[in-house]
């Protein structure tokens, strides 16, 4: 048995953007297309840097999850963290991912079958506008439900 692991950081950032969506949306992308595709953990290089980006061994600065105001006595949990939470939160340790058809281009999908049985659908939908999904299960005859996804977002069904 092969495995990858995919580690990380938030994609093509050289510097700190506190409070930024749009990175949020680009880590929980990049998540979801590594998953896609084979690797089987996902760990992120930097879970707290200071506010400009370090300290790093190889002089460059990047963006975190977590950023830390030494000075103030503070830290600051980005969008990103909230993001890596949301897989932590809907797709526990030991999940696997499975097949899932994709009709539509518009968002990123990737599936797991949870230890407990269950199947988590995680569902980033990119995109400036609105958009509604159907959800088939069709292994085992489970129905389908309808989901409304707004602009921007990132949705999570979990089902047994």
């Amino acid at each position: 048995m092969l495995i990858f692991f995919f580690i990380g950081n938030i994609p093509f950032e050289p510097d700190v953007s506190l409070g930024s969506w749009q990175r949020a949306e680009d880590y929980a992308k990049s998540i979801m297309e590594n998953l896609q595709h084979w690797v089987t953990g996902w760990i992120d290089w930097n879970m707290a840097l200071d506010l400009v980006g370090g300290p790093s061994k190889y002089n460059s600065n990047a963006d975190s999850p977590i950023i830390v105001n030494k000075t103030a006595g503070e830290f600051y949990k980005q969008p990103t963290f909230y993001a890596m939470g949301h897989f932590s939160k809907f797709v526990p340790p030991g999940s696997k991912v499975i097949e899932i058809s994709q009709y539509d281009l518009a968002k990123t999908t990737v599936a797991f079958r949870r230890p407990d049985g269950g199947i988590a659908i995680l569902i980033a939908n990119t995109k400036d506008y609105d958009m509604d999904v159907a959800i088939i299960d069709r292994n085992k005859n489970r129905g389908q439900i309808n989901i409304h996804l707004t602009r921007h977002s990132l949705s999570s069904i979990v089902y047994w």
